[in-house]
């Protein structure tokens, strides 16, 4: 939770500097699920989806400050590493991350506060759909 505090902090004034900045934090669907069975990664998680909401307020006007909150199965190395190697989840290409982080880094500025779901973003047309992984 520190590191994107402090990177935050400490490029948010030169963001300012410029004229503008855009922030987008990435989150999980554990922020949600204290049921998840890992309370460090649900804690932090929703501390980032807290921390982006106080942040989006506090610099409203003249950074930007949203989330993506991660729902459903993206492929990474790291994650299917902690699933059997016969999981039935219907991974998706990470190229979907690309289009939220990149959707929210060109609204303007009072596009601030959000925290959105994939499939949020899916349904209003940001994000492409349903992309198959390719498991390697």
């Amino acid at each position: 939770m520190n590191g994107p505090f402090y990177l935050i902090y400490h490029l948010a004034p030169r963001m300012i500097e410029a004229g503008e900045g855009r922030v987008v934090n990435i989150s999980s669907g554990a922020a949600g699920a204290p049921n998840f069975g890992r309370a460090s990664y649900t804690t932090t998680k929703a501390a980032l989806e807290a921390m982006t909401l106080s942040l989006a307020h506090d610099l409203r006007g003249k950074v930007a400050v949203n989330c993506v909150r991660l729902e459903l199965p993206v492929w990474t190395e790291g994650f299917a590493a902690t699933l059997p190697k016969d999981s039935p989840l219907p991974f998706e290409d990470p190229v979907i991350m690309s289009d939220a982080v990149l959707w929210f880094a060109g609204q303007p500025l009072d596009v601030t506060g959000q925290i959105a779901t994939i499939g949020e973003l899916r349904e209003q047309g940001h994000v492409r759909p349903f992309t198959p992984a390719r498991r390697e």
